[in-house]
């Protein structure tokens, strides 16, 4: 589900995927009950309106269906411009951007009244709590004060970044650490990169990403 026509083209062709052009805030009913499944890296912290699209992903999951979220800890996620306000008095630099910033506490309150219950909730990368987003009143952490620019130039620039980005899926696969012959590679390379040693509560707002499975109650 995606409401940008290129990027759901491309996952149609490539991955076989069958593509729906609409914004989570919007029930799709032929869904209703349909997944065992419901994905949504990166997602969440950019709809308007987060009661309704837990709402529409409870009502598309079957019973006891899974909801796998990632989403940025909203506390360290909105400090760069709440240091810009209250160092410069100034606005920050947002344009295209989170549209919602979601605290550990509040994340998983909302989650629980609309239907799931935690299977496992943690945050992690660290490194950006240890230079001080979050707790540090340093200017060096600001968010850049508002030029008060257009957003279609914002807009018009990164369209051009992403039209020249190729993804070619041959050129993926053959990749160093994807190995037939020596799946393990691939396994251990898979963990270095993707698997959290550290985890933390995510009540403490501690660390940059909230990593959410929540099942449907």
């Amino acid at each position: 589900m995606d409401i940008n026509k290129e990027v759901l083209k491309f996952n149609q062709e490539h991955h076989k995927y069958k593509i729906i052009q609409e914004i989570p805030d919007n029930f799709v009913v032929e869904c209703a009950g349909k997944f065992d499944l419901v994905i949504a890296r990166d997602i969440i912290e950019h709809v308007t309106d987060i009661s309704k699209v837990l709402s529409n992903v409870n009502r598309y999951l079957t019973p006891n269906g899974y909801f796998h979220f990632i989403t940025p800890n909203g506390h360290e996620d909105v400090w760069k411009h709440y240091l810009t306000s209250i160092l410069t008095n100034s606005v920050s630099e947002l344009l295209i951007n989170h549209v919602n910033y979601y605290d550990g506490k509040g994340l998983k309150k909302i989650l629980i009244q609309k239907g799931f219950s935690p299977v496992d909730y943690y945050t992690y990368k660290l490194k950006t709590t240890l230079r001080g987003r979050g707790w540090k009143k340093n200017q060096k952490l600001m968010s850049p004060v508002s030029k008060r620019t257009n957003a279609d130039l914002f807009i018009k620039e990164k369209a051009v970044e992403i039209s020249n980005t190729e993804l070619i899926k041959k050129k993926i696969l053959y990749k160093w650490y994807i190995q037939n012959r020596a799946k393990w590679i691939t396994y251990v390379y898979s963990i270095y990169q993707h698997f959290s040693i550290i985890r933390i509560n995510p009540e403490l707002n501690i660390g940059h990403e909230i990593y959410g499975l929540y099942k449907k109650n």
